[in-house]
């Protein structure tokens, strides 16, 4: 009787331990699918947020900010003696 018990314990366990690694490759792909989808997201975020930037700053108008900035610097210099 107790040998009976022992092999149904057995099976029942290699039985655990199978569907054990299985929900276990699933965890994996499904960790692997996540960290995809998360690089996809952050570049179209990425994407988008370069379209908006030349939308709204053309190449030309940063040029005369950073002229403007540097000018300003050497006035700041010149009158600062």
């Amino acid at each position: 009787m107790n040998q009976l018990k022992s092999e149904s314990f057995k099976e029942m366990n290699e039985q655990l331990f199978e569907e054990i690694k299985t929900l276990k490759a699933e965890k994996n792909e499904l960790r692997d699918q996540k960290l995809i989808l998360m690089a996809e997201k952050s570049k179209k975020i990425e994407q988008q947020i370069k379209s908006m930037t030349n939308k709204l700053l053309p190449c030309g108008f940063m040029h005369h900010i950073r002229l403007h900035f540097k000018l300003e610097q050497t006035r700041c210099l010149f009158f600062q003696v």
